[in-house]
């Protein structure tokens, strides 16, 4: 869509010789970029939301005296997209890997949180060391 816009700008352009089509290319890549980081600064922040509440749900199964992993696959279920689907690739990641700190990282690029950085510290800090890890959580 966007480059049969740019490619009618251009012709416009070229027909009527003036610098209207040069402006209208260029105001339609900038309108794009805006709508792009708009809808980028949307996901972070459902995102963000949804991290919260699933940190809440892991923390309150391993309560329950479940491991990390089984609270991660159980509450990843429950949870909504976008996050589910990233917590679902994480968790076949885990089961290709069989290391829980390689499928978190494995992720961390498709959520774009501080806080899922720190989470992700937050579980090879205590698996090197040991811990009551729902404490953490909470």
């Amino acid at each position: 869509f966007i480059l049969v816009v740019m490619s009618g700008f251009v012709t416009f352009s070229f027909l009527f010789n003036d610098s209207y089509g040069i402006a209208g290319m260029i105001t339609v890549i900038l309108m794009f970029r805006v709508w792009i980081k708009g809808r980028i600064n949307k996901r972070k922040a459902v995102l963000r939301d949804q991290f919260a509440l699933f940190l809440v749900r892991v923390s309150n199964m391993m309560k329950s005296h479940l491991s990390l992993e089984e609270s991660l696959k159980i509450v990843t279920e429950k949870t909504e997209e976008p996050l589910r689907k990233e917590m679902t690739r994480m968790i076949q990641v885990y089961h290709t890997e069989n290391n829980i700190i390689k499928a978190l990282k494995s992720v961390a690029d498709f959520i774009p949180l501080d806080e899922y950085r720190l989470f992700v510290t937050g579980v090879e800090i205590n698996k090197e060391i040991g811990g009551n890890f729902s404490k953490l959580l909470e």
